[in-house]
């Protein structure tokens, strides 16, 4: 994300002017016409959540998907926001159409969990009061991996069952390189 870029796009949040800007979809390109609300960092990546006016909703921008400089436009009466603009985002992110998807059943609770756990990496939701789902996805086989084991609880995959062995050709190129790493030091 350019630093031109991001400062136009909080002044157009503050200044509340719509904003146009060409944005690299999943599967084409497009010319997105919005009125911004917000800007969010997930210690990841910069998103922008924004009123957009072709599909008369709100919707989550990942700004590093910006193709060239954003444009401003006219001013605009703010609409009221979601209730919870942090959920939303949360929301947004966690059901982003990774190319991987997966839910897991995590031991602990809803509290120790979202300690541990940033809302940016899926939505947790409590089973009982030692047990939580979280629904998450990435983008390939080996970030799944470490959503899963950067919570650093016991898990069970719950869906979809399929994606079990892909894991576990990840866990066993883990083993390999641990095996090799010990027979180096011996």
């Amino acid at each position: 994300v350019t630093a031109g870029n991001l400062t136009a796009i909080a002044a157009a949040c503050r200044d509340h002017e719509c904003l146009e800007f060409d944005y690299a979809g999943r599967d084409h390109d497009t010319t997105r016409h919005v009125e911004p609300l917000q800007l969010a960092h997930t210690g990841y990546r910069w998103y922008l959540v924004a009123w957009d006016l072709e599909r008369d909703d709100w919707r989550t921008f990942r700004l590093d998907r910006l193709l060239g400089d954003v444009r401003t436009g006219a001013r605009f009466t703010p609409r009221p926001p979601p209730d919870d603009v942090a959920g939303y985002v949360s929301r947004g992110l966690s059901q982003s159409p990774y190319r991987h998807r997966i839910v897991v059943r995590l031991s602990g609770s809803l509290d120790e969990l979202a300690q541990r756990i940033p809302p940016w990496v899926g939505n947790l939701e409590a089973i009982d009061e030692s047990s939580c789902l979280l629904r998450t996805g990435a983008e390939t086989m080996d970030g799944l991996v470490s959503q899963i084991l950067n919570a650093g609880v016991e898990f069970e995959i719950v869906e979809p069952r399929e994606l079990v062995p892909e894991i576990r050709l990840v866990l066993d190129r883990l083993v390999r390189g641990l095996e090799h790493s010990c027979s180096d030091s011996t």
